[in-house]
């Protein structure tokens, strides 16, 4: 594996694991220019793509994936998800190479391909997961911004604003509390994306999912979701598909506390029973 594809596809891992899978596909398809038939890269595209929610893209790039390596059990899951649980053939079909040069024009263009019409895509809202940037920098106005974030609290809402007064950067999209104070930035990638479509009568609320760090010296972080609905979309859509968005997770991963009081008698009678056998007899 070649250093600049063993960087992007680490690149590409990181920015998964913040669920930021916008950035994880710019450096996957990157990858993917330097090797197209590298099956561990396929497979980190389609899996990219799934969690976009562009299941026929991830279909194209998993089969691709088994097609170079067959049998790979993750993948295989994945591909049976994004078909909705249908049974997968056995039989894994080559993918024209045209439709994979689409596909791929995304990497230089920094965008998804867009296959639907405007009217199908109308008063359609989606989401995904980022982190804000430059959190340990000070504001203009002398505040903190780690001072800022150590007051936010999960599920606050945020203001997302397009930063005009930047020479250097005129895509920079400002993260804020709604009191104004400046939390960060968003990755400049994801400005180039986001303020054409604000032109064009996208909307994007925002809101913190959790706080990171602050343990043992570290720097704080501020990990957010951004729902965006088309120009079609009403906030208080977005703001329920947030809402829906929460309980999914919340069902995903249940908060430990629920079985704190069980968990801490089972511990009791197990102590009791040891005292009991040890010095009871």
């Amino acid at each position: 594996m070649s250093g600049d594809l063993k960087t992007h596809l680490d690149n590409g891992l990181q920015a998964a694991r913040t669920k930021d899978y916008q950035f994880a596909l710019e450096h996957f398809l990157k990858a993917y220019a330097i090797d197209s038939e590298d099956p561990e890269v396929l497979a980190n595209i389609g899996f990219a793509y799934y969690k976009l929610d562009k299941q026929k893209q991830a279909q194209l790039f998993l089969k691709e994936s088994l097609r170079v390596k067959p049998g790979q059990e993750k993948v295989l899951s994945f591909l049976a998800k994004s078909q909705g649980f249908e049974a997968i053939s056995p039989e894994v079909p080559i993918l024209p190479t045209k439709q994979i040069q689409q596909l791929t024009e995304v990497a230089s263009e920094k965008r998804l391909p867009q296959k639907k019409s405007k009217s199908s895509r109308k008063g359609r809202v989606r989401h995904f997961f980022t982190k804000v940037v430059g959190v340990t920098h000070t504001n203009n106005d002398g505040t903190n911004r780690q001072d800022i974030i150590d007051m936010c609290e999960e599920d606050e809402r945020l203001v997302l604003e397009h930063q005009r007064d930047i020479p250097d950067h005129p895509y920079a999209i400002r993260v804020s509390r709604q009191s104004g104070e400046q939390l960060g930035y968003l990755r400049s990638g994801m400005g180039e994306e986001i303020v054409p479509k604000l032109e064009k009568g996208y909307k994007y609320i925002s809101f913190v999912e959790n706080i990171t760090g602050g343990r043992r010296g570290k720097s704080r972080g501020c990990n957010i979701v951004i729902i965006v609905g088309t120009s079609g979309a009403t906030e208080q859509a977005m703001v329920d598909h947030w809402n829906t968005l929460k309980k999914e997770t919340k069902t995903d991963n249940p908060d430990p506390s629920e079985y704190g009081t069980g968990c801490v008698t089972l511990i009791l009678l197990i102590i009791i029973a040891y005292i009991w056998l040890t010095y009871g007899c």
